[in-house]
């Protein structure tokens, strides 16, 4: 245990290397006076509490807190009060595997608070080996949170100030980010699987305000919920509200966007789904200069907008062999037939027994 100690340092305040279990780093002030280095650093072990410490860094700092290796299994870290608004600091909090020492998992960041330079990640997890954490109830001022892990929930947490980049990144399979308030930044929150394509993600109840590129953007997943968000932008710089994206045919499907607030004087688009298939738009109260668009392959839309007026994307003839009973929506090229028939000038259809029908409203 090392419990209510002052210390100035000038590279690493305190450290715990391998095998320690059941360590407790609590009520601690650590101010830096070096020009590199951490403040806390657990380096293997088992089970660590880092809790209700100070710590302040000074320009050249790689991080406040550094849970790196086989430690944190599992391991909790709040109610700081962490400094990393001096110079080029690169973390205010950071979880972190070795390679070939293992990799840490189940940490709970809780409560903390952080102040940052307006450009550097207060709380970042740096490997998709790292899964099953919960950052939850941190208060970050100018700078963000960025997760690379699996199954990792972002729930609670307030970001505010004037940032250069992302509020909230989650990188992993999985994620669950709910109920953050995101102020003042480029992208307010981003789920973003680059590659492989990533499975589920779940987006749900947050508040962005102001933001100079996207509200909510989500990339490369499958399964994905993007539920009951606010998303307010009045500034000077065109945006868009949510942002959709796979990466060609068959990369990423099944999108519900359902249930949020698009608000603002300057988002031009409300929501935008681009290369990606199966994304339902419905109840949403969308405020934009254009409610949605779709772009590039395999886009196909469901949208019933805050009125109760549906859309759906208009499929071709070909489109239409094989669907079951109960699919309907509108042909481009049908005729007004029964059944349908190409080479028309367009025609709503229905399948019913089979058969499908351009002849008449279901």
């Amino acid at each position: 245990e090392v419990i209510d100690n002052y210390i100035e340092f000038s590279y690493i305040g305190i450290i715990t290397k391998y095998g320690h279990a059941n360590s407790k780093f609590t009520g601690n002030t650590l101010i830096h006076r070096g020009s590199s280095g951490e403040g806390l650093k657990i380096e293997g072990g088992v089970f660590g509490v880092v809790s209700h410490n100070v710590i302040r860094m000074l320009t050249g700092a790689l991080s406040a807190i550094t849970i790196e290796s086989l430690a944190a299994n599992p391991s909790a870290v709040s109610s700081n009060v962490i400094d990393v608004s001096p110079g080029t600091i690169t973390y205010g909090i950071r979880i972190e595997n070795t390679p070939g020492e293992g990799s840490p998992v189940r940490v709970l960041v809780s409560d903390n608070t952080l102040f940052g330079n307006g450009s550097n990640t207060c709380i970042w997890n740096g490997s998709s080996t790292q899964v099953d954490f919960e950052f939850k109830g941190n208060y970050l001022y100018n700078c963000v949170i960025n997760t690379f892990g699996d199954r990792n929930h972002i729930i609670g947490n307030t970001i505010n100030g004037t940032i250069t980049g992302d509020g909230i990144t989650a990188q992993g399979i999985s994620p669950v980010i709910k109920g953050n308030l995101v102020r003042n930044t480029t992208n307010c929150i981003v789920g973003n699987a680059a590659s492989p394509v990533r499975s589920s993600i779940d987006i749900s109840n947050n508040t962005c305000i102001e933001f100079t590129a996207v509200g909510i953007r989500s990339t490369r997943h499958s399964n994905g919920v993007i539920l009951g968000n606010s998303i307010i932008h009045t500034g000077a710089t065109a945006t868009t509200g949510i942002w959709v994206f796979g990466n060609g045919a068959g990369d990423s499907a099944n999108y519900k966007v359902l249930g949020n607030v698009i608000d603002g004087t300057n988002i031009t688009t409300g929501v935008l789904v681009q290369s990606i298939s199966g994304v339902k738009v419905q109840g949403n109260e969308n405020n934009a200069a254009t409610q949605y668009t779709t772009t590039g392959t395999n886009a196909i839309v469901s949208y019933i907008d805050a009125t109760g007026r549906e859309y759906n994307t208009p499929l071709l003839f070909a489109s239409n062999a094989g669907l079951a009973n109960g699919h309907r929506g509108y042909c481009d090229d049908c005729t007004l037939a029964n059944p349908c028939a190409g080479g028309g000038a367009g025609a709503w259809f229905f399948i019913q027994r089979t058969v499908a029908r351009c002849d008449a409203m279901p």
